[in-house]
């Protein structure tokens, strides 16, 4: 009883630290969120002959969540605010005529942003250098992603310790049915779709030969049009940059420099005396640089689009998994209910003429799929509803997308994967084996257990469960039929859950043209008929309160602290994780894909 008494009292002083410690900090964030807020008027300035510094290092989501840079004082890295990829384009465009910037300075190490949007990156910033402005890009290492943001540069620099990465993009998957079989855990999976591969890490230990001809198929289309970006930057040949990559000629700096992909080995220092030489500064004098953030400040851009006229035109950002719930706590899901309830607004606003819904997602729960469709159809009827796609519109992010007057999608955009699966695990083996647990009980009737995770399924339970994922199957193609005006033959057969690229999507009739959100967003004002028009973007952008309260979300913190830790199995625990959910059809992509 002693000992109990004591572990309790450590627990109470443990909890009450905490909590003290919790005030302090939170108080801290509230009165500096108060001073920057009482220092508004103090505007931020540029002064002449700045340079836009980009730190590009981090991902640039489609959808925004906060404005300003209130949080990169307490974090580690540069979000950029996370003002999303439409706002940072729009910076990118203001800063080409803008007087005061002379040129844009690109920090590029990593670039975890997916192909899609690295696209439009790229194309911003040939713009920009189209205005005769400098363009100068360093690196201490240089990934594939990174370089096709940094070959678009006047010159391009890296540390002369530093590591260029390009060799090619690879795909890889991790299998973990053999841990399966020696936990005696049996994965019972059910699909519709020869290519719906998602659960082939479950039940397989290498990918099929569908899984390996949509991969193939899908990255060598990156692939291509990586290099031809790439080709264009820095006045190569494709078939000269493949050589180089297929046969890894650059393994050390020294060989990037030669092979002309970069154009030099600096030190910070160095490359500060090439940025004052372009200004024409004297040696000492201190270069002005501007961050995205205090520029977007400045001058005005935020995640809100355009403020003229009482007509609005609704940008929903579809980002991440589908998932059920109310989206409370998790930036990175599309939650049905949710967006249930923000679709319904809009459907109610009579000020918004059209709907512009931006959709970088790999699918997720079907039942929450549906509930979002359905509210786009109804939508639809008053409205027009004009579909972007990101980096990701599949499965369940093409279910959501299917039924749209038109659909945008870019070149590398993933689409597609129009298919259904669900699984539950037989413990029986583990617990009886391994644990020694058993179970027994009592049943009314031969099904009323079912499913049960405990004992081996019968054929007619199997079958049971495999009609429900036909069943959906079915209802899924029937739709995309219906919105895209094929037959249902005609979907079954680029249906089955395979996997396409943006540019062969438009081939086989998923989408209509490749296009970017600003070409959704001005075909949609012509269906509505609008010329003057505000964006109002929803989910809104989270005010630095809201961020502030997230911080203390020790859950979402500690999933993504184990993701990160894991290195590169962490897609692996976040698709384990996901599937936890399969007890509900899902329709999501093959698998959590991650290119290298």
């Amino acid at each position: 009883m002693k000992q109990f008494f004591k572990f309790v009292l450590a627990t109470l002083v443990g909890l009450f630290l905490f909590w003290i410690i919790a005030f302090f900090v939170f108080g801290g964030f509230v009165a500096t969120a108060v001073s920057k807020s009482l220092k508004n008027d103090n505007k931020v300035e540029i002064s002449a002959n700045s340079i836009l510094r980009l730190n590009l290092n981090t991902p640039i989501n489609d959808r925004p969540f906060t404005e300003g840079d209130f949080f990169n004082e307490f974090l580690p890295v540069n979000t950029n605010g996370n003002l999303g990829l439409k706002p940072v384009i729009e910076a990118i465009e203001k800063a080409k005529t803008d007087d005061e910037i002379r040129g844009i300075y690109l920090e590029l190490d990593v670039q975890p942003t997916g192909f899609a949007n690295l696209g439009n990156l790229v194309e911003a910033l040939r713009d920009f250098k189209s205005s005769g402005k400098f363009i100068v890009a360093n690196s201490r290492f240089i990934t594939e992603k990174a370089y096709a943001l940094a070959s678009v540069a006047d010159e391009v620099y890296l540390h002369p310790e530093g590591y260029f990465d390009f060799k090619g993009l690879s795909s890889q998957r991790t299998f973990v049915k053999g841990a399966l079989d020696k936990l005696g855990v049996e994965p019972m999976i059910f699909y519709a779709g020869k290519f719906k591969s998602a659960t082939e890490p479950l039940r397989r230990t290498n990918m099929s030969e569908e899984s390996k001809l949509q991969t193939r198929e899908f990255l060598e289309d990156i692939y291509g049009n990586y290099l031809e970006m790439v080709a264009e930057n820095r006045n190569k040949s494709v078939a000269e940059l493949r050589d180089i990559a297929d046969n890894m000629k650059v393994r050390q700096p020294e060989d990037a420099v030669s092979l002309g992909l970069i154009d030099g080995l600096k030190y910070d220092d160095e490359i500060d005396a090439i940025l004052r030489e372009k200004l024409g500064f004297e040696e000492d004098k201190e270069i002005d640089f501007i961050s995205l953030n205090d520029y977007s400040e400045a001058r005005k851009i935020n995640a809100k689009g355009s403020v003229t006229g009482n007509n609005r035109i609704a940008v929903v950002y579809a980002e991440g998994s589908i998932v059920m719930g109310d989206g409370k706590g998790n930036n990175d899901a599309i939650a049905g209910d949710q967006y249930l309830d923000l679709l319904k607004k809009i459907r109610k606003n009579d000020k918004i003429k059209a709907v512009v819904l931006r959709v970088n997602s790999p699918g997720g729960s079907a039942f929450a799929s549906d509930l979002i469709w359905r509210e786009l159809e109804l939508i639809k009827k008053d409205k027009p509803v004009v579909v972007s796609m990101g980096n990701y519109a599949a499965s369940g992010g093409y279910y959501i997308a299917c039924n749209a007057d038109k659909i945008y999608a870019e070149e590398n955009t993933i689409t597609g994967s129009i298919g259904v699966f669900g699984m539950m695990f037989n413990m029986r083996k583990l617990m009886e084996n391994k644990l020694g647990i058993t179970t027994d009980g009592i049943s009314t009737g031969k099904y009323s257990d079912f499913p049960n995770p405990m004992k081996e399924w019968s054929a007619e339970e199997k079958a049971i469960f495999q009609a429900q994922i036909d069943n959906i199957y079915d209802d899924f193609i029937g739709k995309v039929a219906e919105g895209r005006g094929l037959n249902i033959e005609q979907v079954h057969e680029i249906a089955q859950g395979r996997v396409w690229s943006g540019q062969d999507a438009i081939g086989i009739g998923l989408v209509d043209e490749i296009g970017s959100i600003d070409d959704a967003i001005e075909y949609a004002a012509g269906l509505a008929e609008v010329d003057d028009y505000k964006l109002s973007v929803y989910p809104r952008v989270k005010s630095e309160m809201e961020r502030i309260m997230e911080l203390f979300d020790i859950e979402t913190r500690m999933e993504k602290k184990i993701k990160n830790n894991l290195g590169e199995l962490g897609s692996t625990y976040e698709l384990l994780n996901t599937l936890e959910q399969a007890r509900q059809p899902q329709m999501r992509m093959p698998y959590d894909l991650e290119i290298k």
